[in-house]
């Protein structure tokens, strides 16, 4: 995995010119990195390891293990430890000195890694270990020793000395991080006899740690509960094994994994107990997904229910089952609930719809077929295989008389969810096998959910297709300045700046950063694309690495200043157009920048009004919250922003220009004289939507009303169901809402910014009591009221 290191700038305070320090400690792996193996389950499948659980499990039966007794080692103790030799296949006998020592463990050190790991990160493990654990974890004051067994179990104790020994350990894997993904761990279960070393021992990388003290503490909870695991079940399938340990990360505070495995549908459209061996890297998917599962299944059985699947003997679903049924769980409606959950995440919704772990409730699943009402009108015809307890997506946005056709072949196990959204709330519909479904009016969301949820080893077969009309198409315009790539040497970042004018940085950092954008006539933003770094990302941060990563986006209008004897465009502080918080998935920590695209469909009335009449626009970055988790700004190369008058990029400190408009365009910035950031660009991508070809509709389109305009809804009466339409001749505010005959508002239908046109919205009615009703549109200054009958 490439390291990073930092050129992070501070900020003379009276003009733009810089100062540089160069940051050369080298990079940690970053916790949420994915990239690290746990192969406990993969080692113990060997026949030496077979044998001793087996033997050790007969000994257990019988009685024969030895008493408690007190344990002979002291800190300062050298001992010959056998150690599994992942390139060799051999047991090396490699020297250990016992370090800490603990009522539950006792921590040892290969002798000769003694100066890869600091006392304080020795000290800071032993805490993580037996004292506490992070903000998040299932009890904080605990440490994941005592979290694990309080979930899981008790370990073995095949010595009898009640404690675990915890070996830091180069791990002879052979390899580097960069070609091929370390060990991060390991349990191996022929130390549980006389062929390894008798004991209760777990291994944790020292080379994958080196000062991160809590990649050593995730990876110990991980192996700890394979440990426990080997004293009450020998037969687990590795699914089930691997996602009790993934679980038991998330479950003591720790990041977990990124889900990485969601962003593309051949990675989580297969078969749902598949875990691929070791020497395939497509097994990363496979923790990633089993852990995400046990995650789940914890949050709605609770954490002792999913820790008893440790403790059951049964394997697999059977284990599962035996689990779930007495309280009241069917495997199959849990696994569609998953799966639903992972393309909504969304409680709001539903409960079941949702992830409340915090490490969990940014992920959202990329579905494998989208449609865009703005861009065209049908989803062709498209064949789908959905793999034996897999699952396949397909959303739409921003369409009108949704008609979707679902042809189902081999679907015995298939189940399917249709969620429509508009203005705020949701419908939902279970869907029974294949035929057309229609849905009237407008929705801003269509979402659907095709789940094989019975393990059959039978896939199903869906053949989709859609269709809907559109008030206006458009065409999408891409406006990308720069390379997607960050300047490296070797695996350093060359071009990442700090942005804050106090040192150390003290929230709030006001700092910004944006790019220039010319609007095409009549367009407004679909989407803005983003890159950036953030400070736990790098070598010697001092910020922890599940700390929050997010960023505000905003849009900025154009101020024209006189700067340096003549215009100069810069964005204007003071005519915010657009500003949204957003929660960071992803991280840049390869080669090839990862952008995190933010969808502004939801926002198109909004910035419709507010790009109005705008030729230029100014589309960026700046820190949200009150975290010191600072954005850091990547640039790459670009052929451009060599002059101040025709600059792209502009970054803004307050110190800037004595804090008169303190934006700087990048040909303005210099250390020692000279133009650091000329040719280079920040990577912020933006789509513009340009209408195309008019209105498009069964008629010709209606020319925009002269005036705002209520009409009678249709049909009335109506049960339950019914439409009301308003026509707006421009954009603006509009509240529209249902009272009852004593003046309690029913409903809110229709609360903020439309633009002009005429617009209809749907009512349901099928909670309200029969009776007369009247609805009302404030809208433009004006308010008009009419009624409506309900009766059942």
């Amino acid at each position: 995995m490439p390291r990073l290191a930092t050129l992070f700038v501070l900020l003379v305070l009276a003009a733009p010119a810089w100062a540089q320090q160069r940051l050369d400690a080298p990079a940690r792996a970053l916790a949420d990195d994915g990239a690290v193996l746990h192969v406990s389950d993969w080692l113990n499948a060997r026949p030496e390891a077979r044998a001793a659980l087996e033997d050790y499990h007969r000994r257990k039966d019988l009685g024969l293990l030895p008493a408690a007794k007190t344990s002979d080692d002291e800190v300062g103790d050298v001992r010959t430890f056998k150690v599994f030799n992942y390139t060799s296949q051999q047991l090396d006998q490699i020297e250990f000195e016992m370090v800490r020592d603990h009522a539950r463990f006792q921590l040892w050190i290969e002798v000769a890694e003694k100066s890869v790991l600091s006392d304080a990160t020795l000290d800071e493990l032993v805490l993580e270990l037996g004292s506490r654990t992070p903000a998040g974890s299932i009890d904080p004051s605990r440490g994941l020793i005592e979290n694990d067994e309080e979930i899981f179990g008790l370990p073995p104790n095949v010595d009898g000395d009640g404690k675990t020994d915890i070996l830091l350990v180069d791990i002879r894997d052979g390899c580097d991080g960069t070609s091929c993904f370390p060990v991060g761990g390991f349990f191996f279960g022929t130390d549980l006899s006389s062929a390894g070393n008798n004991r209760d021992v777990i291994y944790l990388d020292t080379k994958v740690a080196r000062d991160a003290f809590t990649t050593l503490a995730l990876t110990a909870a991980h192996e700890y509960q394979h440990l426990i695991h080997a004293r009450y079940d020998r037969n687990e399938i590795t699914f089930v094994n691997e996602g009790q340990s993934e679980y038991a990360e998330v479950m003591n505070g720790y990041p977990g994994r990124s889900m990485r495995y969601l962003g593309d549908a051949t990675t989580y459209n297969v078969s749902f107990f598949r875990f691929l061996s070791n020497d395939d890297l497509r097994v990363l998917n496979d923790y990633q997904r089993a852990g995400l599962w046990t995650t789940y299944l914890a949050e709605r059985i609770g954490p002792e229910a999913v820790g008893s699947i440790t403790r059951e003997p049964d394997g697999g679903i059977t284990g599962y089952n035996t689990v779930l049924q007495p309280l009241g769980f069917s495997f199959t409606d849990l696994l569609l609930d998953f799966h639903t959950a992972n393309l909504l995440n969304d409680p709001a919704v539903d409960a079941r719809y949702g992830y409340e772990t915090a490490q969990r409730q940014a992920l959202q699943a990329v579905p494998s077929t989208t449609g865009d009402g703005r861009f065209a009108l049908e989803t062709p015809t498209t064949p789908l295989t959905v793999t034996d307890g897999a699952v396949q997506y397909a959303t739409w946005k921003q369409v009108t008389d949704f008609e979707l056709t679902l042809g189902v072949t081999s679907g015995e196990g298939l189940r399917i969810r249709l969620f429509i959204f508009n203005d705020g709330g949701v419908t939902e519909q279970n869907l029974a096998g294949g035929g057309t479904f229609a849905v009237a009016g407008h929705a801003d969301r269509i979402a659907l959910v095709l789940a094989d949820v019975v393990l059959d080893n039978r896939n199903a077969f869906v053949d989709l297709s859609a269709a809907w009309t559109a008030d206006q198409l458009y065409e999408a315009v891409s406006v990308v300045y720069d390379d997607g790539t960050v300047p490296r040497d070797e695996n350093n970042v060359l071009a990442a700046f700090g942005l804050c004018d106090t040192t150390p940085p003290v929230p709030p950092c006001d700092s910004r950063q944006a790019n220039r954008f010319d609007v095409p006539q009549g367009a407004i933003p679909a989407s803005v694309s983003v890159a950036p770094y953030y400070d736990n990302e790098f070598a010697g941060s001092p910020v922890s690495d599940d700390a929050p990563r997010d960023f505000k986006l905003v849009i900025w209008g154009e101020k024209i200043i006189q700067r340096g004897g003549g215009d100069q465009g810069i964005p204007n502080n003071d005519d915010v157009l657009f500003e949204l918080d957003v929660e960071d998935t992803r991280s840049n920590n390869g080669a090839t920048l990862v952008f995190q695209e933010v969808d502004l469909a939801a926002y198109q009335d909004e910035l419709a009004a507010a790009m109005e009449g705008r030729e230029r626009v100014y589309i960026g970055l700046m820190d949200a919250g009150m975290d010191d988790n600072f954005l850091i700004m990547g640039v790459t190369e670009f052929d451009g922003n060599t002059d101040a008058a025709n600059a792209t990029s502009f970054l803004h400190l307050p110190s800037f220009f004595n804090g008169v408009d303190p934006w700087a365009a990048f040909a303005q910035l210099v250390v020692g004289g000279n133009p650091v950031l000329e040719n280079r660009v920040i990577p912020v991508r933006a789509v513009f939507l340009v209408p195309s070809g008019g209105p498009v509709a069964d008629e010709e389109a209606a020319e925009v009303p002269s005036a705002i305009t209520l009409a009678p809804n249709y049909p009335n009466p109506f049960n339950p169901t019914t439409t009301i339409e308003f026509a707006l001749p421009r954009t603006t505010d509009v509240r529209l809402s249902v009272y009852d005959l004593l003046g309690r508002e029913v409903a809110l239908l229709v609360d903020g910014l439309r633009a002009a046109g005429t617009h209809r919205v749907e009512v349901d009615a099928a909670r309200w009591s029969s009776g007369l009703y009247l609805y009302r549109l404030e809208a433009g200054g004006q308010s008009q009221t009419r009624r409506m009958m309900l009766v059942k």
